[in-house]
């Protein structure tokens, strides 16, 4: 089976000039560093060691797929750019629901009196 070639075309946010018009999400960002190294999908997912559909739900919007900051320190690491190069201003990050392994104990009893939890 021959491998599939990738067709480099410019980025259909900044039209190749590197400037995107208008407020720029975190998915077009993505997009536009992905394209400008001439990667797949595939090939960021693989780098950044995450599922491509997630790379595909961030760079078309899909519902509310937003990355956390440690996934797009992952990203930003596998495109060899900065991590504040793929922050576009006003970004929030996604509230966690459950308490991760880098979460003190002490936002832990926070969330569940507040109910986030």
């Amino acid at each position: 089976m021959a491998k599939k070639k990738l067709v480099h075309r410019p980025c259909p946010h900044c039209g190749g000039t590197g400037k995107i018009d208008g407020p720029p999400m975190i998915g077009d960002l993505i997009y536009h560093y992905r394209s400008e190294k001439g990667m797949t999908r595939e090939q960021l997912a693989d780098a950044a060691h995450i599922d491509p559909k997630r790379i595909e739900a961030y760079e078309r919007r899909l519902g509310d797929a937003q990355p956390s900051l440690s996934t797009l320190s992952l990203i930003a690491k596998a495109l060899k750019v900065d991590l504040k190069d793929l922050i576009p201003d006003g970004y929030v990050p996604p509230k966690r629901r459950r308490p991760g392994p880098h979460t003190s104990m002490r936002d832990f009893e926070r969330a569940r009196r507040e109910g986030d939890h």
